[in-house]
């Protein structure tokens, strides 16, 4: 650990290269396992400049990684295998308490009253949120010899405040862009649907004699489909909408530079297709007579 006050040097310097850092970080991490499927890492870090008095910190930031697991595996008769005891699934959280700011705000009131200094900080200086992605697949054969892949993705944003913001128009000036911190909690979504379709198809020619003694060909070809909705709609609270002096309405992101981002405000409907084309040649070896 490496924090000072943006005074302490300069008169508690014992050293030259004491005299003239101004740049202090400090940083801590913790890592551990459960069973080997399911991972927790927790970190903590400090960064501070006093000459400029900026300060920047992470306490903590945490991530809990979920492998990849089965949930129906052994659901069904034993036996013959069920298309759905291939659903696979895993899950990473990720949350975050960051603060950037100067010291003299940060730390204003913290020895006079810190329950007070404390709620100030959570509510106007610290930058709060969490997310969790869950993606979901699950493959299922198809007439034996087609593979159809189907995945579903969902991330969930949560924070604890945002922006709103409106027109004002006045008689004095051509009017105002007016942004309102509402410190309140919220729940955001997002998901990605896909589906794929693909196969291989083999072609073997052989030769008694020559230089070559067969070729084989595998064409791999692969069809999909992915679709995203448009989250610029009001029903999914992340975009606001208001009309400025000149008539024109203008979208913002409630959410603006938040700590794991929010969903996109463009729809996505994605066609792909791919043709894979492998070439093998088989050449006696040497050995051969």
């Amino acid at each position: 650990m490496n924090i000072v006050r943006s005074n302490f040097n300069k008169y508690n310097a014992t050293t030259t290269a004491d005299q003239l850092s101004n740049t202090f970080r400090s940083s801590i991490a913790y890592q551990t396992n459960f069973a080997g499927k399911v991972y927790l890492t927790l970190n903590a870090s400090h960064s501070q400049n006093t000459l400029t008095r900026q300060v920047t910190a992470s306490l903590p930031e945490m991530t809990l990684t979920v492998n990849t697991f089965y949930p129906l595996k052994n659901v069904g008769k034993a036996g013959k295998k069920r298309w759905y005891q291939s659903l696979g699934m895993s899950y990473t959280m990720n949350g975050k308490f960051y603060i950037n700011d100067v010291d003299t705000v940060l730390f204003h009131g913290f020895s006079e009253n810190f329950a007070s200094w404390g709620r100030e900080m959570f509510r106007d200086h610290a930058q709060i949120g969490i997310s969790h992605r869950i993606p979901i697949n699950v493959t299922i054969k198809l007439f034996k010899h087609i593979s159809w892949t189907n995945s579903f993705t969902l991330n969930d944003y949560m924070y604890f405040k945002h922006i709103e913001q409106q027109w004002i128009d006045d008689d004095e000036t051509a009017g105002h862009l007016q942004t309102d911190t509402i410190h309140r909690f919220s729940n955001l979504v997002d998901f990605m649907a896909s589906t794929n379709l693909t196969t291989k198809i083999y072609g073997m020619v052989n030769f008694a004699n020559g230089p070559i003694r067969a070729i084989r060909h595998v064409f791999t070809p692969t069809i999909g489909f992915t679709y995203r909705p448009n989250f610029g709609d009001p029903k999914w609270g992340v975009y606001g909408y208001y009309t400025d002096g000149n008539g024109k309405e203008r979208v913002y992101n409630k959410f603006a530079g938040s700590l794991y981002g929010t969903p996109s405000q463009n729809q996505q409907g994605l066609l792909t297709y791919n043709f894979n084309n492998n070439l093998e040649i088989k050449v006696p070896s040497k050995s051969d007579t």
